[in-house]
């Protein structure tokens, strides 16, 4: 709600802060959105992208140690290449069209996004973003982004709201978070937002938790999209 203007003010990130401190809640994002209004752009920056960088360096930890961590950064420094993996998804192609694979060969391609493995191509880690976005509908720019941020915050269970925080910060605040965006002002639709959020929280899935998507790879998208209980993407007010 601070964010919603296009500027945050330092009463409402304070009044902000002070609830959550009431309540107990431990939301990492008070801090940002103060920085934010005291126009302390680095440290809002430091802070957001600490956190969501953070949680794939933690999980790359967690899973192959050392040599995960060096995969994940040499895929997002574009240093690298794993022909294995990629000829994995490049294999994607060879799907029915219509299934869930074939969608999200077809989503990277067509937009020339690099696959996993691809020199330049997303980390495995962070591929259920680009999942997200073949089961949610929504588009890859700046509009669509902010609504898939939301549909991300909604299942993602662990501190999902960094990710509605970035998109917003990122493509309605105007600050450049990412390196393959640039940042937007003024873009935030609360009424799509928040049908994103809801359409993400009735997804039985945490697609980023160590979701095994491989078996589901053939089947029709819709019929994935009824498995994990994702609503159809309607337009606010739509019944």
């Amino acid at each position: 709600m601070n964010m919603i203007d296009g500027e945050v003010f330092k009463g409402a990130a304070h009044t902000t802060a002070t609830f959550a401190a009431a309540l107990g809640v431990d939301e990492h994002s008070t801090q940002a959105l103060s920085n934010i209004a005291e126009h302390h752009l680095f440290l809002a920056r430091l802070d957001v992208v600490r956190r969501t960088l953070g949680r794939f360096v933690s999980k790359a930890w967690h899973d192959e140690h050392l040599r995960g961590v060096q995969k994940f950064m040499g895929s997002l420094f574009k240093v690298g290449e794993d022909p294995h993996t990629a000829a994995r998804y490049r294999a994607m192609s060879n799907l029915p069209e219509g299934s869930f694979g074939h969608a999200y060969w077809y989503h990277c391609t067509s937009r020339g996004f690099g696959l996993p493995g691809e020199r330049g191509g997303i980390p495995e880690l962070a591929i259920f973003h680009d999942l997200g976005h073949v089961l949610s509908g929504y588009d890859t720019n700046p509009e669509g982004e902010i609504q898939q941020a939301a549909f991300q915050a909604g299942f993602v269970r662990n501190d999902g709201f960094i990710f509605l925080f970035f998109g917003i910060a990122q493509f309605h605040l105007g600050m450049k978070l990412t390196p393959v965006a640039e940042p937007e002002v003024g873009l935030l639709d609360v009424d799509k937002v928040m049908v994103a959020l809801g359409r993400g929280a009735s997804c039985t899935v945490d697609l980023s938790d160590h979701w095994d998507f491989w078996p589901l790879l053939s089947l029709p998208l819709q019929e994935v999209r009824n498995m994990l209980h994702v609503p159809p993407l309607l337009e606010p007010g739509a019944t």
